[in-house]
């Protein structure tokens, strides 16, 4: 992916003042490097759309309770495949987006299906999984000021995977895992009735401290295997873009601790977060004190 957009925006940390709200830059720099490496066009006001659309999809997706948000969901989704129709009609032959639909067309997958599959990629992954992780990457790194000393003396630790699954493991805008029963059953000693929902609170997991020690601290010398966490899921349901993400992170803490002057404070007084609904908690306001 080409990384050269974010410098701009990595810039803005290191000009001292405040930033009354970084988090829009932040959130938006997945899907703008995504459609910049693709080939995808796009105006500031579509990549806006585009981020918007994913949060408002994946708010409705996982408040099965609560139907009010579903409406907003469908207009996410006839935007986001709007988009795409109109976009795709204007890349180049030569870019990744044209030839991932001529070999798909080439290999007899319709170009609904591809439509489908970009469309999931960028309201779910970009918009909300690597979008809204690197805001609580960025809150931990001026939150941790002795972690982000250690990294900006020894920079080779942001090559690490262990380093971002330590601030992940930390805090992850994804609070929760539900599910609905479909049909009562017995797990353990407990009866789950039909229509009962079932909560998975990774905090809980995240920062037990009979796992983890001192499971409140920045610790870039944790270990993670598959068998001891869930940052990204586990057994045989692994995120199929955790690499992906890794990499991507990677390139966002890099950036923030290179120019993060040692001043910087987040005004946590005025943080604003659409935190309602189950799984997500979604911060919309984090202003910053750069010094």
């Amino acid at each position: 992916a080409d990384f050269t957009c974010t410098e701009a925006i990595f810039g803005k940390l290191s000009g001292g003042g405040r930033l009354d709200n970084y988090i829009e830059e932040i959130c938006t720099l997945p899907l703008r490097i995504m459609l910049m490496t693709s080939g995808l066009p796009y105006t500031e006001q579509q990549l806006l759309d585009l981020y918007w659309a994913g949060f408002d999809f994946i708010k409705a997706l996982d408040n099965f309770v609560d139907e009010s948000p579903l409406a907003a969901a469908d207009n996410a989704v006839a935007s986001v495949w709007g988009y795409l129709e109109a976009a795709l009609e204007n890349t180049t032959g030569d870019s990744p987006i044209a030839r991932f639909m001529a070999e798909g067309e080439a290999a007899g997958i319709s170009r609904e299906k591809m439509i489908v599959n970009i469309s999931s990629y960028l309201i779910i992954s970009l918009s909300n999984t690597a979008g809204v992780s690197s805001a609580y990457l960025l809150r931990n790194l001026i939150n941790n000021p002795e972690a982000r000393r250690k990294l900006q003396e020894n920079p080779a630790l942001l090559c690490e995977d262990s380093v971002i699954m330590e601030f992940l493991r930390r805090d992850n805008h994804v609070k929760a895992l539900s599910r609905q029963a479909h049909d009562g059953f017995s797990l353990g000693d407990h009866d789950i009735e039909q229509g009962e929902s079932i909560n998975i609170f990774f905090p809980g997991v995240n920062l037990d401290p009979t796992h983890w020690d001192n499971p409140l601290a920045i610790d870039l010398n944790r270990q993670f295997t598959g068998e001891n966490n869930i940052i990204f899921g586990g057994a045989r349901y692994v995120c199929i873009g955790k690499y992906l993400g890794l990499a991507f992170l990677k390139q966002m803490a890099r950036g923030f601790v290179d120019n993060l002057p040692d001043s910087a404070k987040i005004v946590e007084g005025d943080i604003e977060v659409d935190g309602d609904w189950v799984s997500e908690r979604v911060i919309t306001r984090m202003p910053i004190e750069l010094g």
